[in-house]
């Protein structure tokens, strides 16, 4: 029985471990990737720009898909009405979440469009309490200032200027912030994040695939000439 208890007890911490270092490397994939987001778009739009990347992000995780997943998948009974409606659900707020960010760099610096994404921290808590009455344990609030603020050093603050895309970047946060939350609860219905993860590239792609040829005019040999920032995000 001791040895069980040990057992678990080392299980769980080297999940948190694991956890908190997916964590961690999500922020720094996510952080680098706004500078390769802001070269991107010398010669394709936003919308062609965010298509492309979640595109490629399907194609790399398929062959993951198939090895990890896809057998779990099959077997499991699964409520597909429920399902399919989430899917198309934050297939959406990624889709618009990318896109959006990528209209703010056109118009704000990389700093201030970092910044304002970051807002989503704050609407995260706010969402999850106002939909769905989930209290926020108090240690959030202070790790939530001390992200505001380190984001806020990250910028000029002796040059600052309103711009239209840090506007932008704002109503994105909101994107993020309803995504964070619903793939949460979607986890706990689908607990299968490399099948979710995929999917919603593939879906969010198709759902970018109106604007981008109605606002856009996408070439495949102007998609080749920002293919090292496309392949740096997408992967």
């Amino acid at each position: 029985a001791c040895c069980l208890i040990k057992f678990t007890i080392v299980e769980t911490m080297d999940k948190k471990l694991f956890s908190l270092g997916c964590a961690i490397l999500c922020f720094f994939i996510w952080g680098t990737g706004f500078i390769a987001q802001d070269m991107g778009m010398d010669y394709i739009g936003p919308y062609t720009f965010s298509a492309g990347r979640l595109f490629l992000g399907f194609i790399t995780l398929l062959p993951i898909f198939i090895i990890f997943e896809f057998k779990k998948v099959k077997k499991n009974n699964l409520l597909f009405k429920k399902i399919i409606a989430y899917f198309i659900f934050i297939s959406f707020l990624l889709s618009y979440g990318n896109s959006l960010q990528q209209l703010a760099l056109l118009r704000t610096d990389v700093a201030n469009a970092a910044i304002y994404t970051i807002l989503y921290v704050v609407i995260v808590p706010f969402v999850s309490y106002f939909l769905f009455s989930r209290k926020t344990h108090w240690s959030v609030w202070p790790s939530v200032l001390i992200c505001i603020v380190g984001g806020f050093l990250l910028t000029e603050l002796d040059n600052v200027e309103v711009r239209s895309g840090d506007a932008i970047a704002v109503f994105n946060a909101f994107f993020w912030a309803f995504h964070i939350v619903f793939i949460s609860r979607f986890l706990r219905i689908f607990n299968y994040p490399i099948t979710i993860a995929m999917t919603q590239c593939l879906v969010g792609c198709l759902v970018l695939t109106l604007p981008m040829y109605f606002f856009e005019s996408p070439s495949l040999s102007n998609v080749i000439k920002d293919s090292y920032e496309i392949l740096y995000v997408g992967i």
